[in-house]
């Protein structure tokens, strides 16, 4: 049995894009020990996970922090092969103090280096894909995130939420407040006028514009009610996901939900877009211009 290590440090969506390289890295190695290296932000996307056979969190403290770097350099050693989907300075450095064993990623020497000069140019699934041929790793996964589904029936029976609703992701990170579309309300109203019900679905960033959302058109509001885990299967549960560049987009698009995500100026689709048959994208630099009714045309409800 060989020791495989996988390192995926994060943020949310590129994370969940990651699953499908996960899941062939998986198959390319069935009996052997597969560890990850991520953070603890990810902790509740590996629940149930089928992919490793250990998790290992990493802080990601300064680099002169020698306390830390002797812990890394400990965690990593003894592997027989490490994949690098991070690919950053970091992860780079850290090919460096395992002692640069088999590696399969972009630091300088590595046995399996991904030398696509236009790798920043391409779509996350795409440029993983790729390298990963690298080690004779074929492309033939999806996205996957079902299996760390919580129950939330409770949640939406509590919150009067009725079988075939809507939910809408109108935030995303307060710090980049242009990748938010202005016109969830208009959207509310129109689903309004269709007798369908609509939910909004956000986080601790976002509790502030959800109110606002739901106080001006009525719409029911989960933010903060919901855990990660649970979230999933409220978006599961939906009979179509509406919303922004953000994490929760890519989780409907890895349960491959009817959706659509909204792109303007501050986001390019063609590099980030959640990877779905059912996932509609609306991309447009004049963000406002994007229509609700454009939205429920393509959605065809």
């Amino acid at each position: 049995m060989k020791k495989i290590c996988v390192i995926k440090l994060g943020a949310l969506g590129d994370f969940i894009l990651a699953t499908a390289a996960f899941s062939d890295i998986r198959n390319k190695h069935k009996n052997d020990h597969i560890t990850l290296i991520t953070t603890k932000k990810m902790q509740a996307l590996l629940k149930n996970n089928p992919f490793f056979d250990e998790i290992i969190f990493d802080d990601r403290k300064p680099l002169w922090n020698i306390p830390y770097v002797l812990k890394m350099r400990k965690i990593l050693s003894g592997f027989d092969k490490i994949y690098d989907l991070q690919t950053n300075q970091r992860t780079n450095w850290y090919f460096r103090l395992a002692g640069k064993p088999s590696w399969n990623g972009i630091a300088k020497g590595c046995s399996a280096m991904h030398d696509n000069p236009q790798r920043n140019n391409m779509h996350s699934l795409l440029r993983i894909a790729e390298q990963l041929k690298n080690s004779d790793i074929k492309p033939l996964s999806t996205t996957n995130i079902a299996y760390a589904k919580e129950d939330a029936s409770d949640i939406l029976k509590q919150n009067k939420v009725t079988k075939n609703f809507i939910a809408l992701v109108p935030g995303g990170s307060k710090h980049r407040p242009g990748k938010r579309w202005p016109n969830f309300i208009e959207l509310i109203e129109l689903l309004n006028k269709q007798g369908k019900q609509s939910v909004l679905i956000g986080g601790a960033d976002e509790e502030e514009l959800l109110a606002q959302i739901a106080k001006k058109s009525g719409a029911i509001n989960l933010c903060g009610k919901a855990n990660l885990n649970q979230l999933i299967d409220i978006l599961d549960k939906s009979s179509a996901v509406i919303g922004n560049d953000t994490g929760p987009m890519h989780i409907a698009g890895a349960l491959h939900k009817n959706g659509v995500t909204l792109f303007g100026a501050e986001s390019d689709p063609k590099l980030c877009a959640p990877k779905s048959d059912n996932m509609h994208i609306l991309h447009n630099k004049d963000f406002a211009s994007i229509s609700p009714q454009q939205v429920l045309d393509v959605l065809a409800i």
